[in-house]
């Protein structure tokens, strides 16, 4: 049929579970919630989930007949059951997933029906169950292999017909028979030495206690206490009480409480009301609280829940809300108090959903679509996404699956399963959702040069395994098209993220970044699978990385520049420039070397004319001589540096010499260009006249030549001060007393002193045109201060009086006007303050004093000039004195 009728409905009086959880926890009656099922419309869709595969375990019954597995009871991620072998009969087994993992435990019993195991149980991590092996139904325990299979006698000594295993706290409760208290519900004590009754439910028959499920600190279960008939009841292990929950069938009828689950903070199960049939309820485990969910099937009607499910706190199970529909999946979500028909799968008569089983959040479930038989379900608990996941079995059901309980479970998110693909009977089966790539990180963005280790990282969702190495593919497009490249495999496995490397080759060029391709590859030999062996799906979604860049290309020398054609003396200087093939950076002083004449010598690194042209230079010493042209070495010296380009790729360093023939060092004439003057102006006795002699190339000095210089009437003669193996020497001449000139000074000629000389590469002329600096005067016949003398240095406090000599170059008269006298200034600190004139009229020196004042405090200078306070200074010719001096260093002398 292409339309079909969906079953929904809301709660018109809001959150189902705010309206069950209050009132149990009040513990009060109110009405039922009602149910209607108004009609939608659906289009069916074939859809079907390919992500899905699976793969046959073990044939334990070889060829097409079956062993028909049941009771899958996971513990600590190793899946127990019960299969039916030709040789052993019905016996425990044990699988990891895979065909070597999976074997029979023991042999309990003998005979083709023989030990029958049942009601599997985990009791912290060791597996509990019932089986027979001739002395009748015991409790047996196993760790998995056959020495530590045994059965346990001290907890049925006494009892019989033990059944319903159930671990809470990990503590063993079960039924059994007693011939003194009939079939009640006991204890094993944590020895396992023994058993206790838990509570005498009917003291004068059997409670037969049915269904034990586990909740917090309580056990609910079904019994029959003789006058309420079969209803739900409870033992709280914290306060060691057994009671019952609810009288859902009132009076002596029975309500059936079974498919318990937990969901939501409750637990719900299917139960029998007079009024409302076969219906889901809720309980929170405490006395008087259990009520109705949802009237699926109005009115006395049967929608029999069964299979009840928790998936992510939601409710999965199987229900019949009319004849019609049949029995399909439902779903109920505590959270809004919602109960509706998932999905109606079969269009008539019910797809009859059975063995639903969670799987990390996605059910499976066995259902009849009535096309494709029974077969594997899944549901995202979406209509949409409620799908056939594995059609086992085209020709007819692949699913077997009937009331028997544990013909699926779920252990470490895979799905084991009883299939048949219709040529191996009903066998071992897994199904599972391969691990995928959920994420792939590429390098940190960056520059990575030659050598370089690019990372990358897969992360899948869920642990694998690999084995070999896989590779991951990139590629990136260069100047001569797209080039792909492999990372390979190094670390990860048995995790979920893994890491592979590669190693930037010689020739890499990605400029735009790299883009990583679908699927990794896994050659011969390599594999990823999950932790149970099943190959992982390696595709993904193309990952552009534009900022993860490749330069494998070490930079190159393209051209190497020769200094002009010439004849070079020591003192001059050539360049060569170097052009790379692509910008560079430059680390300490690489060097270009060079042979002039015999000898070796070496351009040194100068700098950069662009990031990649450089500039190395040599300037000709003495003694280099090469008519007939240098020549280059043809590899660039690194000299402890580095040059690289910005990926930290070393470049190569040879290159074809360039022609440097016309590039000559040899015999250069050396002669004097000019000679520069002491700047105009008047120097007096003591002060200094610097002279700049200038040559054609570089000369070296060894003596004290001497430029002769005319001053007035007077020969003088400048002593070379400093300027050797340059083309500039420098000479001082100190003014005398005497030394006069008022037209400017003469330059005559340079002098050679014994022992004295010039050395260049060839002879030297010293010759040039005598001159008269006319701007240059000399005044050393003017009086003047020839110097101070200071007072002892030393700290002086209030009172002291400091004493100041200054001395003329002859003697002074002191004249003064109006009782004037001249003064020396002083500063004290940031004050300025005078000595007063003392004595010394007539003489060479005139003595000044200074008593310190209480206000005075700091270091002592003496300011230059004598302030002459309105006097006048003459000679005995009645000449002016010149009253500027330098002053000397007063260091050390404070006033406080």
């Amino acid at each position: 049929m292409a339309l079909r009728q969906v079953l929904a409905w809301a709660r018109p009086l809001g959150s189902l579970l705010v309206s069950v959880v209050g009132r149990l926890i009040k513990g009060k009656r109110r009405s039922e919630p009602s149910y209607s099922a108004p009609l939608g419309v659906e289009i069916l869709e074939a859809r079907s989930n390919p992500s899905v595969s699976h793969r046959l375990v073990a044939n334990i019954q070889p060829g097409s007949v079956s062993s028909s597995p049941e009771q899958l009871t996971n513990v600590s991620g190793t899946v127990y059951f019960v299969a039916n072998s030709p040789s052993q009969g019905w016996q425990l087994w044990r699988s990891d997933g895979t065909s070597s993992g999976t074997f029979l435990v023991r042999v309990i019993g003998p005979g083709t029906t023989a030990s029958r195991p049942r009601y599997l149980t985990n009791v912290n991590g060791t597996l509990f169950f019932v089986a027979n092996d001739g002395s009748g139904d015991r409790i047996w325990r196993s760790q998995g292999d056959a020495a530590s299979t045994v059965p346990i006698p001290a907890l049925t000594a006494g009892l019989s017909d033990p059944k319903y295993l159930a671990n809470l706290n990990n503590t063993l409760y079960f039924a059994a028979n007693s011939s003194s208290v009939g079939r009640e519900l006991f204890r094993a004590a944590s020895s396992l030495s023994g058993a206790t009754l838990v509570a005498d439910i009917h003291p004068s028959g059997s409670a037969n206690p049915m269904d034990l499920f586990p909740f917090g600190n309580k056990l609910l279960f079904a019994a029959n206490d003789g006058t309420s008939g079969r209803e739900l009841w409870a033992h709280d292990a914290l306060n060691n009480q057994t009671y019952r929950v609810a009288d859902i069938n009132p009076g002596s009828g029975h309500s059936y409480p079974s498919e318990f689950v937990a969901c939501g903070g409750l637990v719900f199960f299917a139960a029998t009301n007079p009024s409302k049939g076969r219906e889901l309820w809720a309980t929170d485990g405490t006395s008087g609280n259990a009520l109705l969910v949802a009237d699926i099937n109005p009115g006395a009607g049967l929608s029999s829940p069964r299979y009840l499910t928790n998936v992510n706190n939601r409710l999965l199970f199987n229900a019949t809300p009319n004849i019609a529909t049949g029995p399909e999946l439902f779903l109920h979500d505590p959270a809004l108090g919602t109960t509706q028909l998932l999905k109606d799968i079969r269009s008539s008569g019910g797809s009859n959903p059975r063995a639903l089983t969670n799987v990390n959040g996605t059910l499976f479930f066995a259902a009849h679509d009535g096309v494709h038989g029974y077969e594997l379900w899944l549901s995202d608990l979406t209509p949409a996404g409620t799908v056939l996941a594995i059609d086992f079995f085209t020709a007819g059901s692949g699913l077997g699956i009937s009331d028997v309980i544990g013909q699926m479970v779920n252990s470490n998110g895979i799905l084991f399963l009883a299939a048949n693909d219709g040529s191996s009977g009903m066998e071992l089966f897994i199904a599972y959702t391969p691990s995928k790539v959920v994420s792939i990180t590429p390098p940190a963005n960056g520059l990575y040069g030659l050598g370089s280790t690019l990372t990358f990282t897969v992360r899948f969702d869920k642990p694998v395994t690999v084995t070999g190495t896989p590779r991951l593919r990139f590629s990136f497009t260069d100047g001569s098209g797209t080039q792909q490249r492999d990372a390979v495999y190094v670390s990860g496995s048995g995790s979920d993220t893994l890491s592979f490397h590669y190693t930037v080759s010689s020739g890499d060029h990605a400029p735009n970044g790299i883009t990583l391709t679908s699927p990794l590859l896994v050659p011969g030999g390599a594999s990823i699978t999950d932790m149970a062996g099943n190959a992982a799906m390696l595709t993904f979604t193309a990952v552009h990385a534009a900022d993860v860049q490749l330069d494998g290309i070490a930079p190159t020398v393209v051209s190497v520049t020769a200094p002009s054609a010439g004849m070079y003396g020591p003192g001059e200087h050539f360049d060569f420039i170097v052009q790379f093939s692509e910008n560079v950076v430059i680390a300490g002083a690489p060097r270009l070397p060079l042979f002039i004449g015999s000898g070796s010598r070496h351009a040194l690194y100068l700098g950069n004319i662009s990031a990649n042209i450089l500039r190395f230079r040599y300037t000709v010493q003495p003694g280099d001589s090469d008519p007939d042209g240098i020549q280059t070495g043809s590899s660039i010296e690194l000299n402890g540096g580095s040059i690289q380009d910005a990926a930290g790729n070393n470049a190569v360093l040879n290159f074809a010499p360039p022609d440097t023939s016309g590039v000559k060092v040899g015999v250069v004439p050396v002669s004097i260009i000019a000679i520069s003057p002491p700047a105009a102006g008047t120097y007096y006795i003591g002060q200094v006249m610097t002279f700049a002699v200038n040559f054609t190339g570089v000369v070296t000095v060894t003596g004290l030549p001497r430029l002769r210089v005319e001053i007035g009437d007077k020969v003088r003669e400048a002593t070379y001060k400093s300027g050797s193996s340059t083309a500039t020497l420098y000479f001082t001449y100190v003014v005398r007393r005497g030394d006069y000139d008022r037209d400017g000074v003469g330059v005559l000629s340079l002098a050679m002193p014994l022992g004295s000389r010039l050395q260049g590469v060839s002879g030297i002329d010293l010759s040039f045109s005598p001159f008269v600096a006319g701007g240059v005067l000399v005044n050393g016949i003017t009086p003047q201060v020839e110097n101070l003398r200071l007072p002892r240095a030393r700290r002086y406090v209030t009172g002291d009086v400091l004493e100041f000599r200054l001395q003329f170059t002859e003697p002074v008269f002191l004249i003064s006007i109006n009782g004037s006298t001249p003064r020396l200034r002083l500063q004290v600190g940031h004050q300025i303050v005078y000595a007063t004139y003392v004595l010394g009229s007539g003489s060479n020196a005139l003595v000044f004093r200074y008593r310190v004042e209480a206000s005075d405090s700091g270091a002592l200078r003496v300011l230059s000039p004598l302030d002459l306070n309105g006097s006048l200074l003459r000679t005995r010719r009645n000449m002016e004195v010149l009253t500027v001096f330098a002053a000397p260093l007063s260091t050390g002398i404070t006033v406080n």
